[in-house]
């Protein structure tokens, strides 16, 4: 597919003619120890080449988290499954970081399975699968993914003719959870929306306009990690034409309690962008609650696009 980058990419020495088209991502789960630390979660499951639930345990459950750069467009998991007698595995699948969960499928009898799940993560950037298996001698002997994705050459090394040497480096290991969702509720069904994310909200109308009968307006979230939170990156892309108008970024690390104030959204301004790096975090932090609170100047103060990410 040819795109604008075309025309600029040259100048700053990319060589790719500006197309972008489909990757592949595939991850094959190691169902060994190492499943302890990968796996969002792995509860009354014993993992020795292969899963099976523990002797005694009514049910046991295993999450596997797909974060991805780009969308996806396709998605199939593949299971070698092993069913008890009278036992199931019933397959769900959540795509704004397990607040929902849909049932995919489930298994009631031992063999392969290839789940077809594209419709479910169509131009979605993340999504967690969850496998709940029930009776004893149920499990897996094998699973893994296979991901399609719209992927851009710009972020790819540019190979031209003769020897090329690539280097790379990466950082120490962490993860990011991320709360990003159209402000528009139309869009709900070609890809996730503010609402799926289970926001507290208040005197705000459609397209997260204060209501210019009010004077204020509220929006906030939960914000949960599995790990210590280290960082958290809050974008906000909005309007206060009023110099009266604005936006407050907040944060809070006892559920809600107390908040701080990490940066202001100021008016006046017809569109403007603001993003700020929040990193003095209480240690042992793994929930907060980030709150935009508005005030309208009684013109039209609205946020178009926000993101939370919670590394």
């Amino acid at each position: 597919m040819k795109t604008s980058t075309s025309a600029y990419c040259p100048k700053f020495g990319d060589l790719a003619p500006g197309r972008i088209g489909n990757g592949t991502l595939e991850y094959d789960v190691p169902l060994n120890a190492s499943l302890e630390r990968s796996a969002w979660r792995l509860e009354g499951l014993k993992v020795a080449g292969k899963l099976r639930v523990k002797e005694g345990v009514k049910q046991g459950v295993l999450e596997i988290r797909n974060p991805t750069s780009y969308v996806y467009l396709k998605s199939e998991a593949k299971l070698q499954a092993v069913v008890g007698p009278g036992g199931s595995i019933a397959v769900a699948l959540s795509d704004n970081n397990g607040l929902d969960w849909q049932e995919v499928v489930r298994i009631d009898a031992s063999g392969p399975r290839q789940i077809d799940l594209s419709k479910l993560i169509l131009r979605r950037y993340d999504h967690r699968l969850r496998l709940a298996f029930q009776g004893a001698g149920t499990g897996l002997d094998g699973l893994s993914f296979h991901h399609d994705v719209q992927h851009s050459q710009r972020p790819l090394p540019a190979l031209d003719k003769g020897q090329n040497t690539i280097t790379f480096s990466a950082g120490p290991q962490e993860g990011t959870i991320s709360i990003e969702g159209s402000s528009d509720v139309a869009n709900k069904g070609r890809q996730l929306v503010y609402t799926d994310f289970h926001p507290q909200s208040r005197n705000l109308k459609e397209r997260l306009l204060i209501d210019p009968t009010k004077r204020d307006g509220e929006l906030s979230y939960a914000v949960e990690t599995p790990g210590d939170m280290t960082r958290m990156t809050i974008a906000t892309h909005y309007r206060a034409r009023d110099p009266r108008g604005g936006w407050e970024v907040q944060v809070s690390f006892d559920r809600g309690n107390t908040f701080k104030t990490v940066s202001r959204c100021k008016g006046p301004t017809v569109a403007f962008g603001n993003l700020v790096e929040v990193t003095d975090i209480p240690a042992g932090t793994r929930a907060a609650v980030v709150r935009w609170l508005g005030t309208t100047g009684y013109n039209a103060t609205m946020i178009f696009n926000h993101r939370i990410d919670a590394d």
